[in-house]
């Protein structure tokens, strides 16, 4: 390679593609006047710049969670807070934009993980979610301190380190969740093609596998319309789409037409982990192993823009939801799973919740653009929620703090 195309290459690698035609039609215009492709340069280079999405460290940091794997971020509207959790640590965050607290419940007394958080309708659930456990699914009253693990958990999977991970709920309250099935010493392999994913369509209910053959079963959403679903098995690299028809009776026949809507990469990293859908019909789609979150156009597949946590975070992004009264602002959970203590100081604000303000989407993506309100689980029938004599109280179960 020649020194001149050598300095060419580093230009383009420092400062992107785009820059470095800028630069070269520049050398030309300067180096070679009268020739024809003058004039053509001097229209390109007043030209605006070509659409490309520009990734930008604008994220804020509004609790410092520490959680080992972040996940499962949901805006509950009954008491305008965040509720996300730690998966590994069994952890229920709950976070009020409005007072800055940041309230910790620990239910590993009841599960060694929690991946999964929804809150339940009704006025008699108030403070009631349906969690993802590592067997199966339970109640949980955030205020009660009441477990209730639904009867048919410890069927859904057979290997020992397998456990329920990602969950939504669909615009009739069934709760939608997968899994991820892990093998060897500690757990520390996937199994590939070892998951699934099923369908609850209430409490007194039996969860019916809808897909099988999944590898790590993780974000859902679903088009305003309800008519199409969304759905990542992070290893495959992408988001499908399916066909989707909520009133279907049988589970089986509500998912029809599978085919590949996002194609987030070849190869890790990243790969696509959790997402939310916007007012406009867009994919936000949280990039584990990049660092970032992206929007997509799902019907094109096109990358829209694409926004940087910051570097003292690390690369380990999971998953993204709207949020705010107006849910015009976007969270975004993050990890650091199965680091060394070393590597863990290296990023401090790893394991961190972070937004998005409102300012920033419409400065990026336009005026206008906010969530679609979260689906919740429906209503158990014909009772109230439990109240069993395990309630938690204690200061080491929960606890309240300033989130920064």
């Amino acid at each position: 390679m020649s020194a001149r195309r050598a300095e060419g290459a580093d230009y383009m690698a420092k400062h992107g593609v785009e820059e470095a035609i800028k630069r070269a039609l520049e050398e030309i215009l300067r180096d070679r006047p009268g020739d024809p492709v003058v004039a053509l340069g001097q229209l390109l280079l007043a030209a605006p710049s070509a659409a490309t999405p520009k990734e930008a460290s604008s994220m804020v940091v509004v609790a410092k969670a520490d959680a080992e794997l972040g996940e499962g971020p949901i805006w509950d509207t009954r008491h305008s807070r965040l509720l996300f959790l730690d998966i590994l640590q069994s952890k229920i965050f709950s976070y009020s934009p409005t007072s800055g607290d940041l309230e910790t419940v620990n239910v590993s007394k009841h599960t060694p993980i929690v991946s999964t958080i929804v809150p339940v309708l009704g006025p008699e659930w108030d403070d009631a979610v349906i969690l993802g456990t590592q067997d199966g699914v339970a109640l949980f009253d955030l205020d009660e301190g009441t477990f209730e693990r639904h009867p048919a958990s410890g069927t859904l999977h057979a290997l020992p380190h397998s456990r329920m991970n990602d969950g939504r709920c669909d615009s009739n309250g069934h709760l939608w969740i997968g899994s991820i099935a892990r093998q060897g010493p500690g757990g520390a392999d996937l199994v590939s093609e070892g998951s699934a994913l099923w369908v609850l369509d209430s409490w007194e209910a039996t969860p019916v596998k809808v897909l099988d053959r999944i590898t790590i079963s993780n974000g859902l959403a679903w088009s305003v319309d309800g008519k199409t679903m969304w759905y990542t098995d992070s290893p495959t690299f992408g988001v499908d789409a399916f066909d989707f028809d909520a009133d279907a009776p049988e589970p089986a026949r509500r998912l029809r037409n599978k085919r590949r809507a996002i194609e987030v990469s070849s190869s890790f990293p990243p790969v696509p982990d959790g997402c939310a859908l916007d007012n406009q019909g867009q994919l936000w789609v949280a990039c584990f192993g990049a660092g970032v979150v992206r929007r997509y156009d799902p019907r094109s597949g096109a990358l829209l823009c694409a926004f940087e946590v910051p570097p003292e975070a690390g690369t380990e992004t999971t998953a993204c939801a709207f949020g705010g009264n107006e849910l015009d602002e976007l969270y975004i959970t993050t990890a650091h799973e199965f680091w060394s203590d070393e590597k863990k100081k290296q990023f401090p604000l790893a394991g961190s919740l972070f937004k998005l303000t409102k300012e920033t989407i419409a400065a990026a993506c336009g005026p206008g653009v906010r969530g679609i309100q979260p689906h919740y689980f429906k209503t158990p029938r014909g009772r109230s929620p439990a109240r069993s004599e395990d309630v938690h109280r204690s200061e080491d179960v929960r606890f309240r703090s300033t989130a920064l």
